[in-house]
């Protein structure tokens, strides 16, 4: 009976909030990516609001990075707000062939930028 109630909280509700965080991300991306894991609610997702709200951050933290940018500072480029089912930048890794791909098309695009410099096209 207690179960019935704790499924209908809502995400936002401090107890799945703490059952949400003793999960780990790995746990949460799982949760995430089944179609109903828990009942009704679902531990990984968020309110429309909170996924807005994340959205926000994540756009105000690249302005700062912008702004600091362009007076001349080096800041770290801004990680993206945590949401539930998307794993961190920290805990994804990429495949030798992939990243040998993608240096292959910066050194393509590099030798394009600096052609094209070189011609006087802008």
């Amino acid at each position: 009976m207690v179960k019935s109630f704790v499924d209908m909280l809502p995400p936002e509700s401090a107890t799945v909030s703490a059952v949400r965080d003793d999960l780990g991300e790995q746990k949460l991306a799982e949760l995430a990516r089944e179609r109903d894991p828990g009942g009704p609610r679902s531990l990984g997702s968020w309110s429309q609001t909170d996924m807005r709200l994340a959205v926000i951050i994540d756009k105000l933290s690249w302005l700062a990075y912008a702004v600091y940018h362009s007076q001349g500072a080096k800041p770290e480029t801004p990680d993206p707000y945590p949401r539930p089912g998307v794993l961190s930048r920290q805990n994804t890794t990429m495949r030798a062939q992939d990243f040998a791909y993608l240096m292959k098309i910066r050194e393509r695009n590099h030798a394009a930028w600096a052609a094209a410099e070189k011609a006087g096209v802008s």
